[in-house]
């Protein structure tokens, strides 16, 4: 009796569990299913191919023609003019090429008190003193520099060498030009020059990268000091003219 009891007890709830079950193992499945679906369902992104086959870690983009220019990765177009190579291009460039700046318009200074005049070109602005001459250099009565105009307008434009300049010391005694130099400047090697057409004197300073060369000249008690630096030196050296 309490054995057929216990059975009929029992059974109905044994059921349950495994229908519960099947449920559980039913929706599982299906959510399975689903998610396979949808990641067969995400867009492909095409890469590069390398040379060897091995995909690059860029996504392909549209090549532009030659007269579209190039297309950026945000997929911007940069023109090239016609006929010239664009901005981005390389065509054409070597190693170790740079730009060079062949021409230039040129002015003359002429300073009529001191008597002399040189061609500068309009890139190059002439600075103003800061403080006299006689605190810069002795024997020091006059100073014309020439700079860059971009460094000129730069708060350090006094710190920096200037591009060409004219310095103009006392001489009254009439010094030979070597005794002067040697007395006032004793370092570097000095050697008869021909500059601007007077006999003048070249100072070499080996042990300075640059400038390294200074140009000394006595005329009419006075000594002309010039020295050059940059790309238009020789020109300006050339154009260097006494007796304005």
């Amino acid at each position: 009796m309490n054995g057929k009891c216990y059975s009929r007890k029992f059974l109905p709830e044994r059921r349950m569990t495994m229908s519960i079950k099947n449920i559980c193992l039913t929706v599982i499945t299906i959510s399975l299913l689903l998610i396979a679906g949808c990641a067969t369902n995400e867009p492909s992104i095409e890469l590069l191919s390398g040379e060897d086959g091995s995909p690059d870690a860029a996504p392909l983009l549209q090549d532009a023609s030659d007269d579209e220019g190039i297309i950026t990765s945000a997929g911007t177009v940069i023109p090239d003019a016609p006929g010239e190579s664009g901005p981005y291009s390389m065509e054409g460039s070597q190693p170790g090429d740079s730009e060079v700046k062949t021409d230039a318009n040129w002015l003359t200074y002429v300073d009529s008190k001191y008597g002399f005049s040189v061609d500068y070109p309009d890139t190059y602005i002439v600075m103003d003193e800061p403080k006299p001459f006689s605190e810069i250099l002795p024997a020091l009565i006059y100073r014309v520099r020439f700079l860059e105009s971009y460094l000129a307008k730069s708060d350090t434009a006094n710190l920096q060498q200037p591009n060409f300049s004219v310095e103009v010391f006392e001489n009254p005694s009439a010094t030979p030009l070597k005794t002067w130099i040697e007395a006032n400047f004793s370092q570097g090697t000095i050697e008869e020059s021909k500059f601007a057409g007077a006999s003048c004197a070249k100072v070499t300073l080996p042990i300075m990268i640059a400038p390294n060369e200074f140009y000394y000249c006595a005329i009419n008690e006075k000594v002309f000091r010039v020295v050059a630096l940059g790309q238009y030196s020789e020109d300006m050296l050339s154009s260097f003219k006494f007796g304005q």
